[in-house]
Formats: C-alpha cells, structure tokens, sequence
C-alpha cells in the first residue's frame, strides 16, 4: 500500500492489506501514512512465555498509565515531569 509505512530499528516495511505484520516494539519505532486513505490498525500484545505473572502485570499497568497521560486522562501537578 503505497505511502503506509512502518520503521522498526533500520528496517523500513510497507503495510500491505490482508496481510500480517509482527514486531517487538521495545525497539525504536515509527509509522506514517502519507496515502491520503484512512487506516486502521489492530494491536495485539503478546507477552514473552518466560515473563512471570508479576511482571507481566507490571508491565501492562505502566503501558495503561502512559497510554492515559498520552491521551490527557492523567492531571498532573502544575510544574510536574510529564513523562
């Protein structure tokens, strides 16, 4: 699909319709789409099989907390670091 792009570490892909694309985003990064179509793209996370239970849950409460700062829904003290 021309202009729907995805950049994990050095490795540029095209997305392409039907078709599945899997990677671990603890690497750097980013996706564009300069195609001038709406897209939509469905997340799945999948958990390495040797986290623990534990970690696993903390892991999935920090991404929710960036998630909501991301999107506003936490208040922050004036002044505060807002990562």
């Amino acid at each position: 699909e021309a202009g729907c792009s995805i950049r994990v570490g050095g490795e540029t892909r095209a997305w392409r319709e039907g078709e599945v694309l899997v990677l671990d985003d603890a690497f750097e990064h980013e996706v564009w789409n300069d195609s001038g179509e709406a897209r939509g793209i469905l997340i799945v996370d999948v958990w390495h099989p040797d986290f623990s239970d534990a970690e696993v849950a903390w892991m999935a409460a920090t991404r929710e907390a960036r998630w909501a700062g991301r999107a506003g829904l936490v208040s922050r003290a004036p002044g505060s670091d807002p990562r």
